[in-house]
């Protein structure tokens, strides 16, 4: 039986025409839900009191509760999907973009861990953007290091601080990472011995900026009335059940209200263009779909049959997120069912009729639509062996003819990795499905091409030399180089001290100067002066802020602290000089 496999499926971008669509926002909210009754109950008859936190659960953990089918089922599968990953188990399966291309996307509100070929295992925190336009991705781990990936291969640094690079061997997506629960305040200390916890207050990081996708960093503020809230019980044998999540009114995260998504468009595609990587059902969310993209966490899908009033389920599936939907920075967000254990039609149905659908985002209120499915919508067989390769075949000549230099490093990294698909489709092509796949796919990277500027890559070369040029070891200035050997600089940002050190236990509150024109902070932890034993490293997003707690410390451990400043440029980071490095004393 194999343990968790590789990635699923990238999908595509056409509309399904001849559909009853509705799209709705769920905007309804219980006035007397059972967990408020619940909590409000413990209160009065046992003078209690309730600790609210976001908590890491498992797929199964959080299905459990929620009326969905096989939510408990984690049974792993040995049968392969038309990709040749592992995706008909329960919730066993990741993503195909695991290796090919965007891991990220796939594990942006997910509880992740990587593991290569070397025996190592990194836990993933969250993704940062883009390494300088080379092609690779930052991923941040949970104990402050960070990691760059690229197509399978890791680069990291071993505990002499040597730069090494491993190949993956497995991508687990283990479950929710940030879910808001209400725990009883006697129980909190042994919750946290079995589960992650962000407390209020603590930050939430995730998302990924690239195109209409966006990265967030965030403060937890948990309430009684935060959306999905979950009210944690402590059973006899010391383990913990989650109840089904509430529908409230609060964000959960701080000084922010409830987002309510507008402009997202639903396309419920049809024939061809389903089944490109096991589906037998897909719908695409496009428009503005950038920020319920990074804040999703996962979705429900409602099957009513014959029941045009949407009032009698015949049976409810929960996905995980990188399983059974994918995103794309250019194409949007694809949500879709496989035939697997976690999903099978019931006896007497064949997919066909009316389906509710519930994406469910940190911070969002629930966005909810609705479908009548027909026969072009289902495909829950593939009988057509012929595969008509003509367009993609004249699309990848066209791409061929291109030239890297004509266009900015950001967007012919994202055309390259699109291109190299197709052409693997092209030499091997699997059905129709993923050769429409990979014309939608290559053909938006094409449109997205950005041509580089003149004057970001023409300099005047009497004037620019290279040899000549003053070498600052401190700051992290950017140079690009042109086919023409001339050299565009991009000066640092204006660096900034830190002001004042308040040591607390395990803790360590750093205030700084706030400098204009800069993107956001970059702030270094460490035992030794040479930054290099018990690291870590934080980002602070906000060009505005001035004061940031490093928690999670050694008591009675001194730590040397600095910060310097960064802004994007082609989007890029661009640093400033470290700051003085401050010596300071946890309690």
């Amino acid at each position: 039986m194999r343990r968790k496999q590789f990635l699923k499926k990238t999908l595509s971008v056409t509309l399904a025409a001849a559909m009853a669509l509705t799209v709705s926002q769920v905007t309804t909210f219980a006035e007397t839900d059972s967990i408020l009754n619940g909590i409000s109950s413990y209160a009065a008859e046992n003078n209690g009191t309730y600790k609210y936190v976001y908590a890491g659960l498992t797929w199964s953990e959080y299905w459990k509760s929620e009326g969905v089918y096989e939510a408990e089922n984690v049974q792993s599968s040995d049968e392969q999907d038309s990709k040749g990953e592992y995706d008909k188990g329960a919730f066993d399966a990741v993503s195909r973009a695991t290796t090919n291309h965007g891991i990220h996307r796939g594990s942006f509100q997910c509880s992740t861990t990587i593991y290569d070929e070397d025996g190592n295992t990194y836990n993933v925190s969250y993704w940062q953007s883009d390494d300088k336009g080379k092609g690779t991705s930052s991923c941040v781990l949970t104990d402050g290091s960070v990691i760059n990936f690229v197509k399978g291969t890791i680069t990291y640094k071993d505990e002499a601080g040597n730069e090494k690079t491993a190949k993956m061997k497995d991508y687990v997506v283990a479950g929710i990472k940030y879910v808001p629960v209400a725990v009883k305040a006697d129980d909190y200390d042994a919750f946290k011995e079995q589960y992650i916890t962000i407390e209020n207050g603590e930050k939430l990081a995730g998302g990924y900026s690239e195109n209409n996708l966006k990265s967030f960093e965030e403060t937890a503020n948990v309430t009684l009335n935060t959306n999905g809230l979950k009210l944690v019980t402590k059973n006899e044998d010391g383990s913990f059940t989650f109840g089904k999540r509430q529908t409230g009114t609060d964000s959960g995260i701080l000084d922010k209200e409830l987002v309510k998504d507008e402009g997202v468009t639903v396309n419920v595609l049809e024939n061809d263009d389903i089944g490109a990587y096991g589906e037998f059902m897909r719908v695409d969310l496009k428009g503005n779909y950038g920020e319920l993209g990074a804040n999703m966490q996962t979705v429900k899908w409602t099957y009513y049959g014959n029941d045009a009033s949407y009032e009698i389920p015949v049976i409810s599936y929960g996905t995980k997120f990188a399983a059974d939907n994918w995103m794309h920075k250019v194409n949007g967000i694809q949500l879709a069912l496989t035939d697997s254990i976690r999903c099978q039609i019931p006896k007497g149905y064949d997919g066909t009729g009316y389906w509710k659908v519930t994406v469910y985002a940190l911070g969002h209120e629930d966005y909810e639509f609705t479908f009548n499915a027909t026969s072009v919508n289902v495909k829950l067989s593939d009988d057509d062996t012929t595969v008509d390769t003509t367009e993609l075949a004249k699309l990848v000549a066209e791409a061929a003819k291109l030239n890297e230099k004509d266009y900015t490093q950001a967007s012919w990294k994202v055309f390259t990795e699109e291109f190299d698909e197709a052409k693997a489709e092209l030499a091997n092509p699997q059905n129709q499905a993923t050769v429409n796949e990979a014309i939608a796919h290559l053909t938006a990277a094409m449109n997205s091409l950005e041509k580089v500027k003149v004057d970001e890559t023409t300099t005047n070369p009497a004037t620019t030399n290279p040899s000549t040029t003053q070498k600052q070891p401190e700051s992290k200035t950017e140079t690009t180089t042109n086919p023409q050997n001339t050299t565009a600089v991009v000066s640092a940002p204006k660096a900034t001290k830190i002001s004042k050190t308040i040591a607390k236990k395990k803790s360590i509150t750093l205030k700084w100067k706030a400098v204009k024109n800069v993107k956001g902070y970059e702030i270094q932890v460490a035992t030794d002066k040479k930054f290099k034993k018990n690291k870590k490293t934080i980002s602070v997003n906000k060009q505005k802020a001035t004061i940031y707690i490093v928690k999670k410390l050694k008591a009675k451990k001194t730590y040397n602290v600095r910060i310097r400043t960064y802004k994007i440029v082609d989007g890029n980071k661009v640093y400033s000089a470290w700051s003085k490095t401050k010596r300071v004393k946890t309690k």
